[in-house]
This record gives structure tokens, sequence and C-alpha cells, in this order.
């Protein structure tokens, strides 16, 4: 057994998925790890990129499993569905569209404790839009795929990476978690297809009694906004707006939190969800008052969808 999978659901982002698979191919301590590839749609050429990353890594020395589902089905079922292919002990949830450096690993190991989901920080670049997390560092490596030199990656790390091991308790992607734990919470809820499956997924986590804490000894980086987050046109220039489709998911998802919890999905990036639930909101065995306070905010919810959707044709 491999003591972690790198978890890594795709759906067209080519080029930064064989970047992806490129930097993973230079790490150290390959016997450590596999690779757990899940395309989720796309096409044929975001099929043949799976082959061709597969490929890379199996020439590496990596172990590499994929496969690929013509029909998308979002990403929280792709990120069940890439699960499934792992053996490993340890799960490290990352996008396509992130670059590893070499020492990834042997930093991030000696860090993984039982009932500890570990998140590792991101680098990733300034751009109007679209402001890097306080959590996140904010440096332009490189904005295209396929001139973007890995090396120069190592070389800031060098100097720029944070030397504190564990910081303050916080959780976001990418993360470190026990195979057993994910599976035994239930995995990512498939009711929700991308916005708000983590603040449902590190919730469910807190309730759990996981310990959750981060570390910016170790980063990844990451172009951030390759998926449908962000308008096609968007994607390669400075100014990013985020699709009519995301913000239509993101409607969705926060309503069906808010059926699911009985509550707001009080979360802040980076930080541990604040959701006053413990178990999710049983609809017959609620007071009447405890209904007509949760058909008020979803009213109110729908309300300010809507809103969302009109400023965005605006």
């Amino acid at each position: 057994m491999k003591l972690v999978s790198v978890i890594i659901p795709t759906y067209k982002a080519v080029e930064h998925l064989l970047l992806c698979a490129r930097s993973l191919a230079r790490s150290d301590a390959a016997h450590l790890f596999e690779v757990c590839i899940y395309g989720d749609g796309g096409g044929e050429a975001a099929r043949d990129a799976i082959s061709q990353a597969e490929q890379l890594l199996r020439n590496a020395g990596i172990d590499c499993t994929t496969n690929y589902n013509p029909k998308n089905l979002g990403n929280t079922p792709a990120v069940n569905r890439a699960v499934a292919l792992a053996k490993g002990q340890w799960l490290f949830f990352c996008n396509d569209d992130m670059v590893f450096p070499r020492d990834w690993l042997m930093k991030s190991a000696p860090q993984l404790k039982p009932m500890r989901v570990l998140s590792v920080t991101c680098i990733e670049p300034p751009v109007h839009g679209h402001m890097p997390s306080k959590y996140f560092i904010a440096a332009n490596l490189g904005l295209d795929p396929n001139q973007f030199d890995i090396q120069k990656l190592d070389d800031f790390l060098t100097i720029h990476a944070k030397k504190e091991q564990i910081l303050p308790q916080g959780v976001h992607y990418p993360f470190f978690v026990e195979h057993s734990v994910f599976e035994h919470i239930g995995g990512a809820d498939e009711r929700f297809s991308g916005p708000y499956h983590d603040p449902d997924l590190f919730l469910r986590f807190r309730n759990y009694n996981v310990e959750m804490v981060r570390t910016q000894e170790t980063a990844l980086y990451h172009f951030s906004g390759v998926s449908l987050r962000f308008s096609d046109k968007a994607n390669h220039v400075k100014k990013r707006k985020k699709s009519l489709r995301w913000i239509e998911q993101e409607n969705h998802a926060r309503l069906s939190f808010i059926k699911k919890w009985g509550a707001k999905p009080k979360a802040k990036f980076g930080e541990i969800p604040q959701t006053n639930a413990t178990i999710e909101f049983n609809w017959s065995c609620q007071s009447s008052s405890k209904k007509l306070q949760v058909h008020a905010l979803l009213m109110w919810e729908n309300i300010r969808a809507k809103l969302r959707i009109f400023r965005h044709s605006w």
C-alpha cells in the first residue's frame, strides 16, 4: 500500500493537467505515492491528455490509475470517483491546474498524523477579479501552462517558503486526509455539484472531531480559475469574471446546504466552518417555529440568488 494517493479530478484543463503530471514526475520519494486521475468528460482532447499524463507518470516510475467518463457528472461526483481508484493510506486532494514542487511529499509526510486533516498552501498569481487568499502566497510565476518553468517554482520556494511546520487551525484545498476518515464520513456529498461541497465536507470533518491544521512549509502553484468558475474569455487575461453557470451552481448549492443543515454555510475560506449544526436537519423532527425559520431563510436566499443572476447580466 502506498502512503499517499494524489486525487486529481479533471475536466477540460488539458495543458494544465499535463503540466501537473510533469511536475509530479519530478517528485522525490516517488515510491511513496500513486496518482489517481478521473476524467469527468471534456471530449477526446481531455481523454488523450489523461492517457499522456498516465504514461508520463509511469515512465517516471510512479503508479498511476486513470478513468475517463465521457459524460460530465460535475466536480463532486468526480472527486468520489477519483477516490474509488485510490489504494493509499492517505488521500491528497488537489486540482488539475496545480504544479508540485519536487519535495512536496518529503516536507508533508512528517506532518501526517492520525485523525488530522493537513492543508498545504498555494502560490497564486494576483490578477484583477481574483486576489489570493490571505492564507496563500501571492506571486505570479507564470500564467501559460505551456511555457511554465517548474524549476522556477522550486527556486522560489527555496527563498520564500514559510518555515512554520504547523499553523493555527484551518482547512482548505489542497489537503491530506486519511482514506479511512474520508470514507467514514461518506465522502464528498454529490448533492453539491462543486460550490459549497468543501464547507459541507469540512463541517463533517469538524463534527467527526478531526484536527484540521494548515502548513505553509509545503506550497503548490495554482493557476486558479481554469474551471467553469470564470468565463472562458477570462481565463488567460487580467480581468476575470465569474461565469453565469458558476453563479447558478453557487446559488443552487447554497440552497442545498441550507436544506441539508438548516443553517447558512458560515465558512470563510481557510477557516473551519462555524455553522451551528452537528447533524443534518431532519424536517420531520423539527418544531413548527424552526421549520418556519428555515423556510424564511430559504425564501430570502432565493431572492438573493435572483439578484446575483440579474447583476451578472449587467
